[in-house]
């Protein structure tokens, strides 16, 4: 092109920016698109599990906690896709909103998890209180994390763009790490635990090839490991980025989409495999010859052979309702 040509767009807002910081931006748009293309696509694959999960039954608080945490995962991607691509006039109040989104919608996934162990532990109320004190401890790691961005307009233009981040923004994700941690190794331990016979080098077995367990055990043991290893892949990631002092901060917030929805989908998966499992009574199966067949459960106190024998709707029940007494 002539240096003399006109140019065609001067006010393009990557225009009024660094080259390091355009690029940061441009990558932060396509990480954005892809995690709403993702969203979309995971609530559409999820409608029919969803309308066998929950039609024809009460619902109960569990119920409430998942579609909120539906509602604030699905939410927060929208309003960190407009804050990046809408003419705004105020961007840190955007920007604030959702991050308050995101926060909600990792507490209310933890919350999921919460209610599984008080369910796992419904007659030890110190576990349980421990574990509720750790979750406001998360709570309140989060709501500090979403203090740490701020926001202005880029150049004379309304685009809005992320130029700086304070030191704890990583606060709230490495919160969630660490409870998850603690939540996926209180229940495993726990649900290894039934023989108390078995050496440690058998419960290790156990964990990593669990093919012999009863089939309640095995499900809870199973949705436990594939939330957790999605979930910490993904927070390492995100941890690397945020740590990282090369990178824009417009693209280490950006990190933030594709983990609250890696979290909220395997969180909600987690959920309704469970439930699925209760409702098709899918716990009719014996526990293997390699654990006693009186073994207690940690749920209840009862043989692993009655809770196998349980109706579906016993076992949603004794899994998600701490009060529950068989």
């Amino acid at each position: 092109m002539n240096v003399s040509d006109p140019i065609l767009n001067p006010n393009t807002p990557l225009a009024f920016v660094t080259a390091e910081e355009a690029l940061g931006l441009t990558i932060a748009l396509c990480l954005r698109s892809i995690t709403v293309g993702a969203w979309c696509w995971d609530t559409v694959m999820s409608i029919a599990e969803e309308h066998r999960t929950f039609r024809k039954r009460r619902w109960r608080f569990p119920d409430y906690v998942y579609f909120l945490s539906r509602i604030a995962s699905g939410v927060f991607v929208v309003v960190i896709f407009v804050y990046r691509v809408a003419p705004l006039e105020n961007c840190q109040i955007i920007l604030q909103s959702s991050l308050w989104l995101a926060a909600a919608a990792l507490q209310l996934n933890s919350l999921l998890f919460l209610l599984r162990l008080c369910g796992i532990f419904h007659d030890c109320q110190r576990v349980k209180g421990v574990f509720v004190v750790l979750w406001l401890a998360e709570l309140a790691c989060s709501v500090l994390s979403s203090f740490s961005a701020y926001a202005k307009h880029v150049g004379p233009t309304k685009q809005c763009y992320t130029h700086s981040l304070t030191s704890f923004a990583p606060v709230g994700y490495i919160g969630v790490a660490v409870y998850d941690t603690l939540v996926f190794l209180t229940v495993s331990v726990k649900i290894l635990r039934i023989d108390p016979a078995l050496d440690w080098k058998s419960e290790v077995k156990l964990f990593f090839n669990n093919k012999h367990m009863s089939h309640v055990y095995r499900t809870l043991l199973r949705t436990g490991q594939l939330y957790y290893f999605a979930t910490v892949c993904a927070n390492i990631v995100l941890l690397a980025i945020m740590f990282s002092p090369t990178i824009s901060p417009a693209l280490r917030i950006s990190t933030t989409c594709p983990n609250v929805l890696i979290q909220n989908s395997m969180a909600c998966k987690v959920f309704r495999l469970l439930r699925l499992e209760a409702m098709d009574g899918n716990s009719q199966r014996t526990i293997s010859h390699e654990l006693p067949v009186r073994t207690q459960t940690p749920v209840t106190g009862v043989s692993a052979t009655d809770v196998d024998n349980r109706t579906g709707k016993e076992l949603d029940s004794c899994l998600y309702n701490p009060t529950y007494q068989v």
